[in-house]
């Protein structure tokens, strides 16, 4: 199983904050202008300042999202939805959300950061913070992961393939 989850890492709560919301909740956004509540005319219409204006309304609070010192996952479940800040904080705060997940049964995390108006630079740095002192942890029992999960999935994977190549 794969998530995708807003990211930007900074020692600095509020950095982070600054630097990562905005493109992360865009994303977000974008994506359910394009897909499902937007009137889009091409070369007409403004996404971003569209988000600017609607982002409330549609579950990317920036008020919310924005509290410090709260466990991530916590936000989530005071406002609804409202928060989606995903994996964007402190390293501290990053690996508590990211072993939650891994708890739940995810195999993998997609971060996103290059959207909106995030900059390359602390884009670049976010993700070098994060190499430097969260993702070892993950590394280090990746093996043990991938097992059990081999072990939750039993015959599965090796069922769907031979139904797959008998439909061919």
């Amino acid at each position: 199983m794969t998530v995708v989850t807003p990211f930007m890492s900074h020692r600095d709560e509020s950095t982070a904050i600054d630097r990562g919301l905005d493109g992360g909740h865009f994303f977000g956004y974008s994506l359910g202008h394009y897909y499902v509540f937007g009137d889009h005319k091409p070369g007409r219409t403004n996404v971003w300042d569209e988000f600017q204006q609607n982002r409330s309304l549609y579950g990317f609070d920036r008020d919310v999202a924005s509290q410090t010192e709260v466990p991530l996952a916590q936000q989530l479940f005071q406002q609804a939805l409202g928060s989606a800040r995903g994996a964007v904080g402190t390293p501290d705060q990053i690996r508590e959300f990211l072993r939650g997940y891994k708890d739940a049964g995810v195999d993998q995390v997609v971060f996103c950061s290059q959207a909106g108006r995030n900059r390359h630079e602390d884009i670049c740095e976010s993700l070098e913070l994060f190499a430097k002192e969260v993702m070892p942890e993950f590394a280090e029992d990746a093996g043990e992961h991938e097992q059990a999960k081999l072990e939750r999935l039993g015959p599965a994977p090796d069922d769907y393939f031979v139904r797959a190549a008998l439909q061919a």
